[in-house]
């Protein structure tokens, strides 16, 4: 029987985590042959071949390939080139599934017939987090409790999202421009396939289904400054780059490019007046009934300039290429 969806684990040297995800995949596992689970192991590790091994001698219907390039978008590639699913259903390696999950992801697939859907992620701490830190700061790809087709302004994301194996290969699937590298912050491998999606397909179908519901870890690091930072600088420069790749027209060339890249300077320089203001004045100076803490202050209006900084210095950059 062709499985109606594989379940594709994209993982790079994080054994443990990577078992956490299997064995919560395992314990929602439907009493059939329409699904399956591959992992694709992106770079060289001595730990998770054995670890999939050991897992595939108790299940048949979990498989193992390996990408030797380094990106998850080429593992992502790999994933759907090698899923024998009508549907391909990717799911992060640091994840723990809802009960109930699988069984939702098929009757949803089996009642819509989407070009893509996705659901939600609620975070999962493994260690204390900083009295400061909310939940809302990694609560991801909420959209409500109601399912319904996502507006075109609308993206489900890379940590619990699924697509038809027949829109992948007609799109060509991911573009390595993006996503992360190894361990190079990186973003928008999901929103760029979602673009391309809805370029292919006027009409396209994107669904969400609040019932796709998973759990994501909320890795230490995560909750520290220095990830936090360098986080948002990932989201302003990839946001840049998808937006370049939505107008193809931009950036200009000849001497509006010169102007471009004055303004974009002058833009960096502000917005670097203005994250170094939200850290220092604006924080002491905060309303205390929505910023209770400085850092609560610094997170929810300073971050926004980091992520400017990032997207004005990418295309001052960008003015500056052939």
């Amino acid at each position: 029987m062709t499985p109606l969806v594989s379940i594709v684990i994209c993982t790079y040297q994080r054994e443990t985590y990577l078992r956490d995800a299997l064995e919560s995949v395992i314990a929602d596992m439907l009493d059939d042959g329409r699904w399956e689970v591959l992992i694709v192991e992106n770079g060289e590790s001595k730990t998770i071949r054995p670890l999939v091994a050991s897992f595939m001698t108790t299940y048949a219907n979990i498989r193992y390939t390996h990408e030797s390039l380094i990106g998850l978008s080429h593992a992502r590639n790999r994933g759907w080139r090698e899923a024998a699913g009508e549907y391909v259903h990717y799911i992060d390696d640091d994840v723990q599934v809802e009960t109930g999950w699988l069984e939702a992801v098929m009757h949803m697939i089996t009642r819509e017939r989407p070009h893509g859907y996705g659901g939600t992620s609620y975070p999962l701490y493994t260690t204390p987090k900083p009295h400061w830190f909310r939940d809302e700061y990694v609560f991801e790809a909420f959209y409500g409790n109601t399912a319904r087709p996502l507006e075109p302004t609308e993206f489900v994301f890379g940590m619990n999202m699924g697509f038809s194996r027949a829109i992948l290969e007609r799109t060509g699937g991911f573009d390595p421009a993006f996503g992360m590298t190894g361990k190079k912050i990186a973003y928008s491998e999901d929103l760029a396939i979602q673009d391309a999606i809805r370029a292919c397909v006027p009409n396209a179908v994107i669904y969400y289904e609040p019932a796709i519901s998973l759990r994501h870890v909320v890795r230490p690091e995560k909750m520290q400054w220095r990830w936090i930072i360098r986080q948002w600088w990932a989201r302003g420069r990839y946001g840049y780059l998808i937006m370049i790749q939505r107008h193809p027209g931009m950036p200009a060339r000849g001497i509006a490019r010169g102007r471009i890249f004055g303004r974009s300077i002058l833009r960096v320089g502000w917005h670097t007046l203005l994250f170094v203001w939200s850290v220092t004045g604006g924080a002491l100076r905060r309303d205390r009934t929505l910023y209770p803490l400085p850092q609560h202050y610094v997170y929810e209006r300073g971050l926004r300039h980091i992520k400017s900084i990032a997207r004005f210095t990418e295309k001052a950059r960008a003015a500056l290429k052939d």
